[in-house]
């Protein structure tokens, strides 16, 4: 058996980011799940005591984390925040479940007040986890349980997400060379844009190649993939092509 404590705010927050990147296809179960994991790493303080991470950065210091990351194929997040403690193994939570647990918990932490930090203790025994309100705040709070399963038959995506920027792209046996644009389907920037928000971040893209998955950060504690679209037949990808119309219009010392 293992057990963290973490505050609410975070927790709920760290699982309504990766649910949006999680998958909904019931023909890929594996895919409709959150992976929870723990580490120990550096954790941002920020001007505002953010339990996400947000900026501005003021310092950093070596925590116990807690690390949620999902995936639909075409898009993958990975968020992180500090606790008190760490599961001793990675578990799978059903999407389901995870938002279960957030429109449950985030209630009873806006109950409490803003002067409060409210915590739970997530508790992982066999293969059941438990989420309960911090008994020394909330005696005889809420708590759900759940199965989970092995983190074993998760999707790997470790090297993805860490491209490296000067390896050739090569098909056919020839280099295929840069081009300026990168074709992205706009859902797969829904869920990002959506985070950013929440984190009060700016998204910042990395791209390597037009065929290649862009790397995506939010603050100091998010980082994504998005995989680039097919482009069409009559997209060109070597600059922009729509025509921008010039107003007739007085320019600012009068003449037009």
């Amino acid at each position: 058996m293992s057990a963290l404590t973490i505050p609410t705010k975070a927790f709920i927050g760290l699982l309504s980011d990766v649910i949006r990147t999680a998958g909904d296809d019931p023909e890929v179960p594996m895919l409709s799940t959150v992976l929870l994991h723990s580490d120990r790493g550096d954790w941002a303080i920020t001007d505002d005591d953010s339990e996400d991470g947000a900026e501005p950065l003021i310092d950093t210091i070596p925590s116990d984390l807690l690390i949620g990351s999902s995936t639909n194929r075409y898009v993958i997040g990975q968020a992180h925040t500090a606790c008190e403690g760490r599961l001793h193994r990675p578990v799978v939570v059903a999407v389901a479940e995870a938002k279960v647990i957030v429109s449950g918990f985030r209630p009873a932490a806006a109950a409490v007040g803003k002067d409060v930090v409210h915590r739970v203790i997530v508790t992982l025994e066999g293969n059941t986890l438990t989420v309960t309100e911090d008994p020394t705040l909330i005696p005889d709070g809420l708590s759900v349980s759940f199965p989970v399963t092995s983190g074993d038959d998760f999707p790997r995506f470790a090297d993805l997400m860490d491209p490296d920027p000067f390896v050739a792209v090569v098909q056919d046996g020839e280099v295929v060379p840069p081009s300026r644009g990168t074709v992205l389907a706009p859902a797969y920037l829904a869920a990002f844009a959506a985070i950013g928000k929440r984190r009060a971040a700016p998204v910042i893209l990395y791209r390597h190649h037009q065929s290649r998955p862009l790397v995506v950060e939010i603050g100091s504690a998010y980082r994504g993939l998005v995989m680039p679209a097919a482009a069409g037949d009559d997209v060109s990808l070597d600059g922009p092509t729509v025509r921008v119309f010039v107003p007739d219009i007085a320019d600012s010392d009068g003449a037009a």
